[in-house]
């Protein structure tokens, strides 16, 4: 599941700490050096370094782990993140930089297939965000809409209900019930209900979505067609087939539309 890395904080003056003899941004030098030579082998593991919360030493970890990551060299990006992690542990809780670090650190591990780590993390994320932001920021709906997208892919349909209740309810109130997030939102929550054959909790949610995602999105749009694909086959279950064809109908051709699929898109539309 492909996961957008979370916009970047502004960051705030801090009173900076006085540095020991080997620093951080000494340390970042040998992980830079790595990263932009061949990966033969002959380089060791970086060393321990003691930790400072100076902001720059932060900041640098966050570049040299994106670079890494650039590189396709997940070890040193890793070890980046999680430096960068620990100093992030010694600003105040409602330093935007907590929650951004620990969102890059679950996205890290979401892509290497790391899912257990990937949860931990995101959970995290999920309390430092509503320190920063409070309970029903845009940034708290994203975070939920990744912890149900990471449950839907473990197929944990049970667990991933009420993050997705929550992100259509945050999305409602800020946008009203026409906006495309909403749509959106409404399309996962079905796909959850849908898995578990909770049919009419799923189609109330489909019914709810397909005008709004057919406005936002079209109806050539693949996103679209899924939508009414998965729909038609939920009225085909429940003894609808009829409605279901009507439904293909009226929406287009269904040859090269996808079936149901255990996935909860993160949409930017």
């Amino acid at each position: 599941m492909q996961m957008s890395a979370p916009p970047m904080p502004s960051v705030m003056p801090d009173s900076r700490v006085p540095k020991k003899e080997i620093t951080a941004v000494h340390d970042l030098g040998l992980l830079l050096k790595r990263i932009i030579q061949t990966n033969t082998g002959d380089y060791p593991c970086l060393p321990a370094t003691p930790l400072t919360a100076d902001p720059a030493d932060w900041a640098t970890y966050k570049v040299g782990a994106e670079i890494a990551t650039q590189h396709g060299k997940k070890h040193e990006a890793e070890t980046a993140w999680l430096k960068a992690l620990s100093i992030s542990n010694q600003f105040p809780a409602t330093d935007a930089r907590v929650p951004y670090t620990l969102e890059s650190l679950a996205n890290f591990y979401m892509n290497v297939g790391k899912l257990d780590q990937a949860e931990q993390y995101l959970k995290e994320a999920l309390q430092a965000l509503e320190i920063v932001y409070g309970h029903s920021d845009l940034k708290i709906a994203e975070c939920l809409n990744s912890i149900a997208g990471l449950y839907y892919q473990q197929r944990r349909y049970i667990e991933a209900v009420p993050y997705g209740i929550r992100m259509l309810t945050i999305y409602n109130k800020i946008y009203g019930g026409e906006h495309a997030e909403v749509g959106m939102a409404a399309n996962n929550l079905a796909m959850l209900y849908h898995a578990q054959e909770k049919y009419d909790l799923a189609e109330l949610m489909y019914e709810r979505a397909l005008p709004i995602r057919k406005r936002a999105l079209g109806k050539e749009n693949p996103q679209f067609m899924t939508l009414i694909e998965n729909y038609a086959n939920l009225l085909s279950s429940t003894g609808r087939s009829e409605q279901a064809e009507k439904l293909r109908a009226e929406n287009g051709p269904s040859d090269d539309w996808k079936t149901f699929e255990c996935r909860v898109p993160v949409s930017n539309n």
